[in-house]
């Protein structure tokens, strides 16, 4: 394990050896819960979130009017899954002043953080709402209605839709001020047909409205274009990291104390990425991470 961990601490392997991506990708998590280990000033301000949502659960859970055993634990677990995506929303910038330690911490270099105005992560909450339910809507119905393996198939789809999205919004609260991102590619993946030269030759009452749609899509997913790109350009590296964030994720009020690793995995992901890609320098030894400050 601590030599596999070691090896993911380097740049990812080429692309064609797939089995020795996938387990890089995997590794990047476990990377940043050793990392967590070494510089605890990486794990503090997750402490604070955790401590509020476990003292709101309590709170609801003791409150109600059901006082035996199960109906306390009933309303402590609807409690968690209401408030557990509220931490990383209302502690964004706490997060990301994390990210820039921690690409300190990897050997990467001093950065800023990449803080937000709360109005502005409200719109950015919407629109990625917007984004993970409307593209894939049409394609699941469509799914959904064929006969016998249609169900099977459309579970399939959502399940992989939710990984990609997963692991796009590992890789976005990475990042650090002053990375590449304004300039994104002319049109995600998933909407890719509607930029080709071939979509012009389809009938205009097909073409207008689906282009429509397309470009509807296209802005509601601009500022996750970069990572939506990444994920298409390195699926089994993506998928790899995206298994072990879900796993990670899954696991009530430990995936709030463990968000930093996340964060610390998906900052190593982006700066080894970008640096194979010719769009950031990263030292080629490897990640080395930096001495713990006093």
């Amino acid at each position: 394990m601590r030599r596999w961990i070691e090896d993911a601490a380097g740049p990812p392997p080429l692309p064609e050896q797939r089995v020795a991506t996938f387990m890089w990708g995997l590794a990047q998590p476990l990377l940043g819960l050793q990392m967590l280990r070494r510089h605890p000033d990486l794990l503090r301000p997750a402490i604070l979130p955790v401590v509020l949502v476990a003292a709101f659960c309590v709170l609801s859970a003791i409150g109600g009017p059901d006082a035996s055993v199960g109906g306390v634990v009933i309303r402590f677990y609807a409690a968690l899954a209401g408030a557990a995506s509220a931490p990383p929303f209302l502690f964004a910038n706490t997060y990301a002043r994390v990210a820039a330690r921690a690409h300190e911490r990897l050997g990467l270099g001093p950065a800023a953080p990449h803080l937000t105005r709360f109005f502005s992560r409200v719109w950015q909450l919407v629109r990625f709402a917007l984004v993970i339910a409307v593209p894939i809507a049409p394609v699941l119905g469509i799914l959904g209605a064929v006969p016998l393996a249609g169900a099977a198939v459309a579970f399939a789809v959502s399940a992989l839709w939710t990984l990609h999205w997963i692991v796009v919004e590992a890789l976005d609260g990475a990042r650090v001020a002053g990375e590449p991102g304004d300039a994104p590619p002319e049109w995600p993946w998933f909407v890719a047909w509607a930029g080709r030269p071939g979509f012009a030759r389809v009938p205009a009452p097909v073409r207008g409205p689906l282009g429509w749609s397309a470009r509807r899509v296209r802005g509601l997913t601009r500022p996750w274009h970069e990572e939506a790109a990444l994920v298409a350009q390195h699926p089994i590296l993506s998928a790899g990291f995206g298994l072990t964030v879900a796993g990670l994720l899954a696991v009530p009020i430990v995936n709030l104390l463990l968000r930093p690793a996340l964060l610390v995995g998906g900052v190593h992901v982006l700066a080894r990425v970008r640096a194979r890609s010719g769009d950031g320098a990263v030292p080629a030894g490897g990640a080395q991470p930096a001495p713990q400050r006093s």
